[in-house]
């Protein structure tokens, strides 16, 4: 049971690193986006932490895919990538984010500002083609 257990481990771990990947996310970004720490996301991909469904549903709901994708043991299917679930912040939320993005370099502060006004322009109904949104840049 515990080598079934270790393998269970491996292939989340594993194919979190390969959605993070195809999302073009490193991995402070994805703990950013699912809550969790970044040593906690690179601990996960080699293998050395173990997972709670808990987790692993925030990062897939970071990711955009079903959580059933972070068990697939080879590339059966290729699953669309879904609109990453909307988080609500409560007052508290909103002040550590705020705070964690003062701590932020200004380069990655900059990218972060561009992503969330092209987030808000989508929900405000002006959807950006991609070549826009490299324009913006």
């Amino acid at each position: 049971m515990a080598c079934m257990e270790e393998k269970r481990k491996n292939i989340a771990g594993k194919n979190v690193q390969k959605w993070r990947m195809k999302r073009n996310l490193t991995q402070e970004e994805l703990a950013l986006e699912s809550g969790l720490s970044q040593g906690y996301i690179n601990q996960l991909e080699s293998g050395k932490k173990g997972f709670s469904e808990g987790r692993l549903l925030d990062i897939a709901a970071a990711l955009g895919v079903p959580i059933s994708a972070l068990f697939e043991e080879e590339e059966k299917k290729d699953y669309c990538l879904l609109e990453p679930t909307k988080v609500v912040c409560k007052k508290t939320d909103k002040k550590e984010l705020w705070r964690l993005f003062n701590k932020l370099p200004e380069h990655i502060a900059e990218h972060y500002m561009l992503l969330m006004k092209m987030e808000m322009d989508i929900l405000e109904g002006k959807h950006l083609t991609l070549e826009k949104s490299h324009a913006v840049r």
